[in-house]
This record gives C-alpha cells, sequence and structure tokens, in this order.
C-alpha cells in the first residue's frame, strides 16, 4: 500500500471513531443532492485525459456536527477506451466502429470533515473510498476489399459486437466542498473531487455543482 493510501486511511478510520465519540452532538439529519458538471478520466499520460459530462446523486448522514457519511452515486458517458487490437484483421479485411453504448459509473462512501461553521456557508474535506463500473459497447463492421477491382469497400462480409466490462476499486477518493444554505433546509454545493489519484486510466476527477435538501 503506498504511503498517500496509508494516510488516507488512517484519516478515515480516526474520523470514524472520533464522530462515534461524539454522542453529545443530536445532529442526526440527513441530507439529498443532485449534481451535474464535468467530469474527467486519467490516462498513462496525463492526469486529465479525456472530458465528460458528470451527473450524481447523493446521500448524507450526519453522524455528528462535524462530521457525516456519503454515499455517492456519479454517472459519465463517453469516458471508457477500448483496445480495438482484439479486432481480427487482415490486408483485406477493413472495418468500421460504431459506438452503441459507453459509460463509466461511480459508487463512493466518503467521509465529510467539515472545517468551519459559518453562517450559511460549511466547507468540507472529502476523503473516502469507492468502487467503479467501466462498461463499452461497440459495434465493428468489416468489409472486403478487392485486390483485383481495388474498390475500397466492396461488400459487407460480417458484424462483430465488442463488449468491454471492467470493476475495480477506487482508494482514496479525496477532494473538498461546500454547502451554501439559501435556506435553513436548502443548499447550493459545488464538489471537487479526486477518485484514486495516480491511478492512469482507472482514475477520475469531477467537478459538479448541485442542490439539496434537508431532512
Amino acid at each position: 500500500m503506498s504511503l498517500m493510501k496509508g494516510l488516507s486511511l488512517a484519516v478515515l478510520f480516526t474520523m470514524l471513531f472520533s464522530a462515534m465519540l461524539s454522542a453529545q452532538q443530536k445532529r442526526d439529519r440527513f441530507e439529498i443532492a443532485l449534481y451535474a458538471g464535468a467530469g474527467w478520466k486519467g490516462g498513462e499520460q496525463r492526469f486529465f485525459e479525456k472530458k465528460n459530462f458528470s451527473y450524481g446523486l447523493g446521500f448524507t448522514y450526519h453522524l455528528s456536527k462535524r462530521f457525516g457519511i456519503e454515499a455517492d452515486f456519479s454517472y459519465l458517458p463517453f469516458s471508457v477506451d477500448l483496445d480495438l487490437t482484439e479486432l481480427a484483421t487482415s490486408p483485406l479485411i477493413y472495418y468500421q466502429v460504431a459506438q452503441v453504448d459507453n459509460y463509466r459509473l461511480l459508487f463512493d462512501i466518503n467521509g465529510l470533515i467539515h472545517i468551519v461553521e459559518i453562517p450559511w456557508v460549511k466547507p468540507f474535506i472529502i476523503l473516502g473510498f469507492g468502487w467503479l463500473h467501466d462498461f463499452n459497447h461497440m459495434v465493428a463492421y468489416h468489409y472486403y476489399r478487392s485486390p483485383v477491382f481495388d474498390q475500397p469497400y466492396l461488400s459487407l462480409e460480417d458484424k462483430q459486437d465488442i463488449i468491454y466490462r471492467k470493476n475495480d476499486l477506487q482508494f482514496p477518493n479525496v477532494g473538498v466542498g461546500l454547502n451554501y444554505f439559501i435556506k435553513k433546509d436548502a443548499f447550493l454545493r459545488l464538489k471537487f473531487v479526486f477518485h484514486n489519484p495516480g491511478g492512469k486510466e482507472i482514475q477520475t476527477t469531477r467537478l459538479v455543482v448541485g442542490f439539496g435538501f434537508r431532512f
């Protein structure tokens, strides 16, 4: 385990243990929020490889005045790369690829550490872990090139479905955010989160805004 992951795990467990000891804080409040914004997929060479939309739903349970636990579900369309070397080709066979479905799903359990108490504004630190699911469905159309007439696409030979799935643990999730309360029980939320930083192609970065309620 890397030093960063070890430190993140230690801080997360310390936060949860401290929250459970804060029995005098009777703030068992719930929050639900919808998000939309930008998401970036990591890559082998660059931290921000590919930009996408990002949509999400978050549900928060406040353990105490300072600490909360958030379950966060995110959807990023068109964010999965596929290795096309698995297509069987030859000098006489050519193919065209059509995208059918392509997305990344993230499900996270994050601890929220509220830094300071400011009227109407509550900034927080995000630290947690999650699960990633990549899905990509493409169709490759193979064409035959005639060596006699040198016609690029003389006739359709076959069609090949390519389905790619990947599941992986995301740890750590680190980020910052804030709630801006427009009413006592309604707020706007801003979040900037790194999912598995340094994880190359399974790394995801999100910058989202949302609207939520307390109840």
